[in-house]
Order: structure tokens, then sequence, then C-alpha cells
């Protein structure tokens, strides 16, 4: 007599579908490292700067009312510290759209600022004042 052939167990499908998946997410997290590592040095690289701008200085401030000026708002701002520079966000006939950006040489002139102006009252409307969060 002749013996049997040896039995070939084949993986089920549910376990081969598994496996493919397994093995893709990994061929996907290896392509992510490179490019995780290179966004992580460009952010250390930029030190929060974009477009000139610190975003770790600069203070987000809104509901202001549409009379309101680079200078007044200047005026108001400087009470905190030392303003490296404001942009009052406008449209394309330059009137205000009633909020802008302040940017202060230092993070805890920004902080205070941020502390006290919030609800600050500014040619009779109260303001607005945030984080800038890019």
């Amino acid at each position: 007599t002749t013996e049997p052939k040896e039995r070939v167990v084949q993986p089920i499908p549910k376990v081969v579908k598994e496996q493919k998946l397994k093995q893709r997410e990994q061929q996907h997290q290896e392509k992510l490292i490179p490019l995780i590592e290179k966004y992580r040095q460009e952010q250390r690289d930029c030190e929060g700067k974009y477009q000139g701008m610190n975003c770790y200085n600069t203070l987000y401030i809104g509901r202001l009312a549409y009379e309101v000026t680079e200078r007044k708002l200047l005026r108001e701002m400087e009470a905190f510290g030392p303003v490296r520079d404001i942009k009052l966000v406008t449209d394309k006939d330059g009137k205000s759209k009633g909020y802008g950006f302040v940017e202060y040489e230092n993070e805890e002139d920004m902080k205070r600022a941020y502390r006290a102006a919030d609800g600050m009252r500014i040619e009779g409307r109260e303001i607005v004042a945030d984080v800038e969060r890019g």
C-alpha cells in the first residue's frame, strides 16, 4: 500500500486577509517615519515663525468695531508690553473685517495681554482675545 500524501493546511481567508492588512499597515508606517521626522525638523527649525510672524507671541483679537484702526489697536495693546507687529484684517476695499493679530516681542507679554484683554472694551465693543492658532 502506498502512503497517503501529506496533508497541507492552507490558512483560511480570514487569516490571509488579516495578514495582508497587517503587512500593509506596517509598510504604511515605514513610509510615514521619514515624513514625520522631516515635519518635526521643520517645526524645530522655524521656531514658530510663519510669514514673518511668530505664532507663539501672537494674539488674535476679534469682535473689533469696524472703526478701529491699527493705530487705535496698537495704543490699547501696547499697555501689556512692546508690540512687534499688528495686522488688522481688511477686505478688498480696505474696510476692516473686525479682527486682527497682535505680535508681541515676548511670549510673557502676549500671555499677559491674553488674560487681561479678553472682554476689554475698545470703541464701545467688548473684544475677544485668544492665542493665534495658525
